[in-house]
């Protein structure tokens, strides 16, 4: 992203709408006003307030304006260019393994015929699919965002008895999210399925605290691009599906 020929490192967030840091906000002289409380997988809830880019470019080749930002701490990148607004309008294709993003306007689209095609659920405004891990099924988030394997949420993991099932265990160290710590048990090598596409994840989490995020109802958990970088990922917000392929990697 880029203004007046500044250039920064943005996330991609799937599930996210777009996040600018205070320290990139100040550096750049952009004013922030009101208020409001931001949360992610943490215990707690963080302080933003919002700021109006004038103009930002992505590579060479696209570029919005006038956009609103949510301004919060951030330690690992400079922002976020959230999916809620990058995807509409445009199918988004994340390839990891060519570290590239290609966008291409919906009208334009045509899909690749022997790529995985799975609907879209639209789950508190984040696109979902359906999987399952262990045997139980739910809607999963699709998160590029994170860079876990998967993380399960705490209402799904205790109304399925998990923590049991998966002889889950306290992990190593603690784990913070940008709102809190994040209070996770740790399982271990469990069956997953999408759609097609069946592995065995070595490791992932349960969240047992049911604020933020990790309280959310009616959402399995976050799938991550510990999972999603072996995969060619096409979000078609239109048509509400999403294209899977092998990665090439």
């Amino acid at each position: 992203c880029s203004s007046d020929l500044q250039h920064f490192r943005f996330m991609l967030d799937s599930r996210g709408t777009n996040v600018l840091s205070e320290r990139v906000a100040k550096e750049l002289g952009l004013a922030s006003q009101g208020q409001a409380t931001g949360m992610g997988l943490g215990s707690g809830h963080v302080a933003q307030a919002f700021t109006t880019v004038k103009h930002i470019s992505l590579g060479h080749q696209l570029s919005f304006d006038n956009q609103t930002f949510a301004v919060q701490p951030m330690l690992d990148a400079d922002g976020a260019i959230g999916g809620l607004e990058l995807f509409n309008g445009y199918v988004a294709s994340i390839d990891y393994a060519a570290r590239k993003v290609i966008l291409i306007r919906s009208a334009a689209f045509h899909p690749d015929p022997t790529a995985i095609r799975l609907p879209l659920h639209d789950v508190h405004q984040l696109p979902a699919v359906w999987a399952s891990v262990g045997g139980i099924g739910g809607w999963f988030v699709l998160d590029t965002g994170s860079n876990d394997l998967m993380d399960l949420l705490a209402p799904f993991s205790r109304e399925h008895n998990l923590y049991r099932l998966f002889h889950a265990e306290q992990g190593e160290g603690k784990i913070y999210g940008y709102d809190g710590v994040i209070q996770d048990l740790v399982a271990h090598n469990q069956p997953f399925e999408l759609g097609p596409i069946h592995a065995q994840l070595p490791e992932f989490t349960l969240g047992s605290d049911t604020k933020g995020m990790n309280g959310m109802e009616g959402v399995a958990g976050f799938i991550g691009s510990g999972v999603l970088k072996h995969l060619v990922i096409t979000f078609d917000d239109s048509d509400q599906v999403v294209y899977l392929k092998p990665s090439r990697n």
